[in-house]
């Protein structure tokens, strides 16, 4: 539904690490909980508005006001009227596709490189997150071309192997690989 709002929850944010939510008879679960004490809406209604910063009102408030930030945007308090925001902050996710626990650590360790940043700086926080992104990458691009995305039956490879590319977009870099076909 595109009326709803992308919510974004920084893992500083979080009091305590994600973890399974309700297990069933089998003990299987596929939703995972969290408490988090902030959270930032964008692309309410599909539209690029303004982000909307919104954080519990029981957090102890700053000696710049309530509504302060570091970075120098209004920061609105729940107020009951907003159904995205749950009034205890604890959020409750189900995965459709996903093994929990291979996302749970791997968001934990995520969360972990967040967290060290804040004691090491944001250079030690970029180079984790580069060396975790290329494991990532090197595990999911194999150097085999799938097939089955070309467009017509009678293309064939014009390179051996495939090549390891980033498609560059405006503040993105998404890592990919490229096929030539005759």
């Amino acid at each position: 539904d595109i009326s709803l709002p992308c919510i974004k929850f920084h893992f500083h944010s979080m009091e305590r690490p994600m973890r399974p939510y309700m297990q069933d008879s089998d003990n299987k679960t596929t939703m995972f909980t969290f408490s988090c004490n902030k959270t930032v809406e964008m692309k309410a209604n599909d539209r690029p508005n303004p982000y909307i910063y919104r954080k519990s009102s029981d957090e102890s408030s700053d000696a710049e006001g309530a509504n302060a930030s570091p970075f120098g945007y209004k920061v609105q308090e729940y107020n009951g009227g907003n159904p995205f925001c749950s009034p205890s902050w604890t959020f409750v996710f189900e995965l459709l596709l996903t093994q929990l626990e291979d996302f749970l650590n791997e968001a934990q360790k995520l969360r972990e490189i967040m967290l060290s940043s804040y004691v090491k700086g944001f250079v030690h926080e970029s180079a984790a997150l580069k060396e975790k992104l290329d494991d990532y990458v090197g595990k999911t691009f194999s150097d085999k071309f799938d097939s089955s995305h070309l467009v017509d039956f009678r293309e064939s490879f014009a390179l051996d192997k495939p090549i390891k590319v980033n498609l560059i977009r405006p503040l993105l870099s998404n890592p990919g690989i490229l096929m030539l076909t005759e």
